[in-house]
């Protein structure tokens, strides 16, 4: 447990923080940079100038940064400006002293989402075509992006950033009993248990229908469990209908999100984590149309 921060945003800039939406960021941007995404990729979209301007009213944790990345005492380090540090750890970094996996293992989701813009980190997660295009045959590459579209869905659900109404209608019951009557229509070595699984949501919907009672979202989850949704939809399809969507109901890339640096002072106690880097060349593929104007893109 390394004391971090000496600082903390503003009132409601540190309830955004805590919020449902806010761990599910925190969660998210955890979990892309062991999988989908590497540190390298988080430097280069947050140059060290921009993190370190953002932190200028923390003068402990760029210090701890220093001390972790360079070695540097860390009395000296706090006695050091936002410009100082700034241009010795972009020193740092081009010398090979430091890398940015040092500088994650300090500077932790916890106090990305605390202290960098969500719109920024939004666009940084989900603008990215080369992972959410991944499909079955790029080997680990698509195992990062189900585990990764997986979990985020499933993660929204239990912080209830995510009801079943909503993935129902973002899925579409169209596009879902299609994508479940292809895998009845597969060859029959090839159809595992996904026949049987619509067999057994159309006996239930009508069973229910005839006693009266409606066959809600929830029992359709229920059967189709959220955690199997990439065997019946390529992740770039859950990216758009869900990823998406999910960023802006969650306020992730409103200008009204968290989007200043801190101001007010206090100590707090964060773990730190190391972050894995994936050397695994990205995979550049078109599968589905791109998402709709109003929603993430990638800035030219």
């Amino acid at each position: 447990m390394t004391q971090i921060y000496d600082s903390k945003p503003p009132e409601e800039e540190s309830t955004l923080a805590t919020t449902p939406e806010g761990k599910l960021l925190v969660s998210s941007l955890d979990l892309a940079l062991r999988t989908v995404l590497t540190p390298t990729e988080f430097i280069t979209f947050f140059p060290i100038d921009t993190v370190i301007m953002q932190l200028g009213h923390t003068p402990k944790l760029r210090a701890s940064i220093l001390t972790a990345c360079v070695g540097m005492p860390m009395n000296t380090a706090l006695n050091l400006s936002v410009q100082t540090t700034s241009k010795v750890l972009e020193a740092a970094l081009e010398a090979g002293d430091t890398t940015p996996e040092k500088i994650l293992e300090v500077f932790v989701p916890e106090a990305c989402v605390l202290y960098l813009p969500w719109p920024d980190i939004a666009k940084f997660l989900l603008a990215n075509t080369a992972w959410w295009n991944a499909q079955e045959g790029d080997g680990e590459t698509w195992i990062h992006a189900t585990t990764y579209t997986i979990d985020v869905i499933t993660t929204a659900l239990k912080l209830e950033c995510l009801t079943t109404d909503q993935l129902r209608d973002w899925l579409g019951v169209e596009a879902l009993t299609k994508h479940l009557l292809e895998y009845e229509n597969n060859e029959p070595e090839e159809k595992s248990n996904k026949g049987e699984l619509l067999r057994q949501v159309t006996a239930t919907a009508i069973l229910y229908g005839a006693e009266g009672k409606p066959f809600t979202s929830e029992d359709l989850f229920t059967m189709v469990s959220p955690d199997t949704l990439h065997e019946l939809m390529l992740v770039a399809e859950l990216h758009q209908k869900v990823l998406l969507r999910l960023a802006e109901s969650c306020s992730w890339g409103s200008n009204t999100a968290r989007q200043t640096t801190s101001t007010s002072a206090t100590v707090t106690t964060v773990t730190t984590k190391a972050a894995v880097k994936s050397d695994k060349p990205p995979v550049q593929k078109k599968t589905l149309p791109p998402p709709p104007p109003d929603t993430l893109t990638e800035e030219n």
